[in-house]
């Protein structure tokens, strides 16, 4: 799948409505029923398409997207990001024009690259990738929710 920052993926854009994403991906295998939260969207589920889950509610249409790096190949931008580094995928975020930070978790040697300009954050599991997921824009969503 193609992350395309700030717009979706490949045929997939932030605001897609839930019907419109099943016509296209057909029924998910599981929805998740968050909690309403103050500060987010109400009505917030997770379509979980194995590999791919779309975060989404009524009112915005998709929210974000999560994709796990099983997934091959794991495109930003049509780029392979599959077998990229924390410190590759912050080089690359900064070719786009985007500052990344690295936020090492310890003890473990697990991180994440966050890069907030373009609402993407990056899973690594011992330098290796395990998932990436693209929100829409945050500042958007701050204004509507005060997140």
């Amino acid at each position: 799948m193609n992350l395309i920052p700030t717009v979706g993926a490949e045929n997939i854009y932030f605001g897609t409505t839930e019907s419109v994403l099943i016509n296209l991906l057909g029924k998910p295998v599981s929805i998740q029923q968050l909690s309403n939260t103050d500060g987010y969207p109400r009505d917030r589920r997770i379509l979980d398409y194995g590999k791919y889950f779309f975060l989404i509610n009524d009112d915005c249409g998709v929210i974000s997207i999560t994709v796990e790096a099983i997934a091959t190949p794991l495109l930003l931008w049509d780029k392979d990001i599959s077998l990229f580094s924390p410190i590759d995928l912050q080089g690359y975020l900064g070719t786009m024009g985007y500052s990344a930070n690295i936020e090492h978790e310890p003890p473990w040697d697990d991180c994440d690259v966050i890069a907030i300009e373009c609402g993407v954050i990056a899973y690594f599991c011992e330098d290796k990738l395990e998932s990436i997921e693209v929100l829409e824009d945050l500042a958007k969503l701050r204004l509507n929710y005060s997140i």
